[in-house]
């Protein structure tokens, strides 16, 4: 659709993602046995010794936790929690609040006689997304215009700007009422694909959804967004496109460097780094001046030491509101609601940004994930809905 022009081989997605982690950028997240393996002999022995008498005491006691944190530390022990758990989830989750099912399901409880199999592991296995091999070389922009080239060229007609009140389903129509330009309208369809996140498309369900939908609203939205944009004079900042921040010390979540994807982004010789911070509303960095916000970005970059401050010759910051989502435990609703939008005729909808389908490789230590990026998951996702859509169809 884009011609191999406008493509970019992304044979090499998850080397050209690095992560920050004990001071360190490395290559990716350690794995629990490469950490071990770096730490001292004295050690590796305490945090075997602590699992050992954990599970000897979890033998003559309740296994009921409140916390995904709880959890954790009481059967692989505060050694590992503080110094690698704590990091690990850092980037993704409000470490107070660590879901219990999602931490239970990848980290699942050591058995004694398996113990150093289940600490230590095998090597990850990296597997080449099933999706993949490309990407729009001018990025999400590109796409979305030759997307709408190609719909309206097909007699698709996309109606911005509108609030949908109500869905009615009635025999085999769904009957849709919206306003736009403060008129009411109304259009029928025999199918309908939400594209908004389960806990928004349950709006439009039945009353007897309102159990489900008020657990739904109990979920926490979204995180806002600090994005400081870097120009920097130099052609290359470090080697890759991403480096992630696993550590909960720094307000920096991920550092992202533009040109390595297309040479067309930044003027020749010159970088752009995309710099982010997510935050709730009420932290005093959301609340901080530009210039104020700028001050903590560099402090952080020169306590990571990959780039030169007097290199960078000019910068720009924007603040995104709810852009972010939050992951918490209230969130296994979602499954509940996915499958009741799906119980309708015609109907689909999206699950939540951790489905085992936007992965692109996975590491049999400890389940570390490798996430596709905000665009791709969206690609990877609308590929899967219409998969199952053809399917249905057949039967």
């Amino acid at each position: 659709m884009l011609g191999e022009k406008n493509l970019l081989s992304f044979l090499d997605f998850a080397n050209s993602h690095k992560a920050y982690f004990n001071n360190k950028v490395r290559r990716k997240f350690p794995t629990i046995k490469e950490f071990l393996n770096q730490k001292s002999r004295f050690f590796r022995i305490n945090v075997f010794l602590e699992i050992f008498f954990l599970k000897i005491k979890l033998v003559f006691s309740k296994s009921e936790y409140k916390s995904g944190n709880e959890y954790l530390k009481k059967n692989y022990g505060k050694l590992l929690y503080e110094n690698w758990f704590k990091y690990y989830y850092s980037n993704i989750f409000e470490e107070e609040n660590l879901p219990k099912d999602f931490v239970m399901n990848q980290f699942p409880p050591i058995e004694l006689k398996k113990r150093r199999r289940n600490i230590k592991g095998s090597q990850d296995n990296l597997k080449k997304s099933p999706f993949f091999d490309c990407y729009p070389r001018f990025g999400m922009n590109d796409l979305i215009k030759k997307l709408n080239e190609e719909l309206t060229k097909n007699k698709v007609e996309i109606i911005l700007d509108s609030n949908i009140e109500s869905i009615e389903r009635k025999d085999n129509e769904k009957i849709i009422t919206y306003e736009k330009d403060d008129k009411k309208l109304q259009l029928v369809f025999d199918g309908i694909v939400f594209a908004v996140p389960p806990s928004k498309a349950i709006n439009w369900l039945s009353n007897s959804t309102e159990k489900i939908k008020s657990n739904s609203n109990k979920t926490p939205v979204a995180y806002n967004a600090i994005i400081t944009y870097l120009f920097v004079d130099q052609e290359k900042v470090f080697d890759g496109w991403i480096i992630n921040l696993y550590d909960p010390k720094f307000l920096i979540s991920r550092i992202s460097q533009q040109n390595h994807l297309s040479k067309n982004i930044a003027p020749e010789g010159k970088s752009l780094l995309t710099i982010e911070i997510k935050c709730n509303p009420s932290d005093k960095i959301w609340k901080n001046t530009d210039d104020e916000i700028y001050n903590v970005v560099i402090k952080e970059i020169k306590k990571m030491d990959i780039l030169n401050a007097e290199k960078i010759f000019g910068h720009r910051i924007i603040r995104i509101p709810r852009i972010y989502p939050k992951f918490n435990s209230i969130q296994v609703n979602d499954e509940k609601l996915v499958n009741l939008i799906n119980s309708n005729e015609n109907e689909y909808t999206f699950s939540h940004e951790y489905d085992s389908n936007n992965l692109i490789s996975n590491d049999t230590d400890n389940n570390k994930q490798y996430r596709l990026g905000g665009m791709l998951i969206g690609i990877s996702s609308a590929y899967n809905l219409v998969e199952q859509i053809i399917i249905n169809l057949k039967k």
